[in-house]
């Protein structure tokens, strides 16, 4: 999968009201975590920027969006 085939689906699993546990889903999509932080940072700021009521939250490896 290209970056913007993972990044999509890792937001449309968040959106869809999925806990994504960080890890797993690195090792699903053959990336690394690294690479996970920047996607997520990615979907932080599209939330920001387009003023979106969502906010994303982290708890222990385990990724979720939370309505604002």
């Amino acid at each position: 999968m290209s970056k913007s085939e993972i990044l999509l689906h890792l937001f449309y699993l968040l959106q869809s009201g999925k806990v994504i546990h960080r890890h797993t889903f690195c090792c699903e999509m053959k990336i690394s975590e690294r690479s996970f932080y920047r996607y997520t940072g990615d979907i932080k700021n599209f939330l920001i920027e387009f003023g979106l009521r969502k906010e994303l939250r982290e708890d222990s490896g385990n990724y979720y969006f939370i309505d604002c």
